[in-house]
């Protein structure tokens, strides 16, 4: 069987992404939260404009024999640790011809905070996991951990902190797989988010 591969998301892929992350993401609480109805066409339409707009980091992709297996995107923080200042909030202003629902969601990323720690007070901010998603059906196959291992070697190399926020209590587990430890708890649109850091190497 081919291995699978860990790259730079192809510009190519882009519509392939959008479409597997909004499968991915269908039945997470903050995006039905935010939606309401029409989850999924909505959320690819969420997921589009964001990969068109680049998102303030890098994008990677797990495939395989040329198909879209997962993919996995971070942000840096654009201010000091703690300000939560991960993307420019004008970006959501932009999303609103998108959607009402996405400029919410979008709005969420350019104002979560991370709380700060005593070590952060003249440390470099952490960087901010974004979504990593996997095809359904392909789901507990590793696949979810290989990308999280490109994640996390991205911090190990840069000696960085890193941080997440999951609406989804059952994934805290796979986090703290991956060296993260749950340090708050966030109402987002009425959805409980756990707040989750793994420290610098």
């Amino acid at each position: 069987m081919t291995a699978i591969t860990i790259a730079p998301l192809s510009p190519d892929h882009l519509g392939d992404a959008a479409r597997l992350l909004a499968a991915a993401f269908e039945a997470d609480p903050l995006h039905r939260a935010a939606y309401r109805a029409d989850v999924r066409r909505r959320s690819e339409r969420f997921y589009r404009a964001r990969l068109a707009a680049g998102d303030g980091g890098p994008w990677y992709a797990a495939s395989r024999g040329g198909e879209l297996l997962g993919v996995i995107h971070w942000l840096v923080a654009a201010g000091p640790a703690g300000s939560g200042r991960f993307v420019d909030g004008g970006v959501a202003h932009q999303l609103g011809w998108v959607d009402r629902g996405a400029a919410a969601v979008f709005r969420w990323l350019a104002a979560a905070r991370v709380p700060p720690t005593d070590e952060d007070a003249d440390a470099v901010p952490p960087v901010t996991l974004g979504p990593v998603a996997v095809v359904p059906a392909l789901q507990r196959r590793g696949i979810g951990s290989q990308l999280m291992r490109r994640f996390c070697d991205e911090l190990d190399t840069r000696h960085e902190a890193g941080y997440l926020e999951t609406a989804q209590p059952g994934h805290v587990t796979f986090y703290q797989r991956h060296g993260f430890s749950v340090v708050d708890e966030i109402e987002v649109q009425g959805v409980i988010c756990v707040a989750m850091r793994r420290p610098p190497p």
